[in-house]
């Protein structure tokens, strides 16, 4: 049973079905990931396209961080076809966009794809609390208080959505 649904989280993550069990599935695993005291990192409207060098990069230093991150850090893929991030800032739906939030506390978005790994050492050395050296400074996502995403269910078809939170 558990390797099943390991296995819908995975096709899910690789979008290989675009269904609503999948944008389901990964709002739960989200919420779940954010009670756990992951960051949860949100990856959006990220489709793939080989041939691209932008494309290699972003996938590159995405996959590195990844893999360097252990099990602090959550990674979901989401796209906006299904009503999800409609109250938000169009930059947080820009494709290849980045949010990374943790429970009651701040959170960090990217628009666009991230092609700089300083980036991601930022947000890895802000929330181990580490200092971030000088040189990584210059490369600091918006930061913003709170977390930035929440699942609410859509009034027209109760189907879970993800949606901002509404910042003070």
């Amino acid at each position: 049973m558990a390797r099943s649904r390991r296995l819908f989280k995975l096709l899910c993550l690789l979008g290989l079905s675009a269904t609503s069990a999948c944008a389901q599935s990964m709002n739960a695993s989200m919420q779940q990931d954010l009670d756990a005291g992951k960051v949860v990192v949100v990856i959006i409207n990220a489709a793939e396209h080989r041939g691209s060098e932008q494309y290699a990069d972003w996938s590159y230093y995405l996959n590195e961080f990844a893999a360097s991150t252990g099990d602090e850090f959550a990674f979901h893929k989401i796209v906006t076809d299904n009503g999800s991030l409609e109250s938000c800032p169009p930059a947080y739906r820009e494709p290849y966009s980045t949010i990374f939030m943790r429970r009651s506390e701040r959170s960090f978005v990217y628009p666009g794809p991230i092609l700089e790994p300083q980036v991601y050492e930022y947000v890895r050395r802000a929330y181990s609390g580490e200092p971030i050296p000088s040189e990584v400074l210059a490369f600091a996502p918006e930061e913003v208080p709170g977390n930035v995403l929440k699942v609410t269910r859509r009034a027209s078809d109760g189907a879970e959505v993800l949606d901002c939170v509404e910042q003070r």
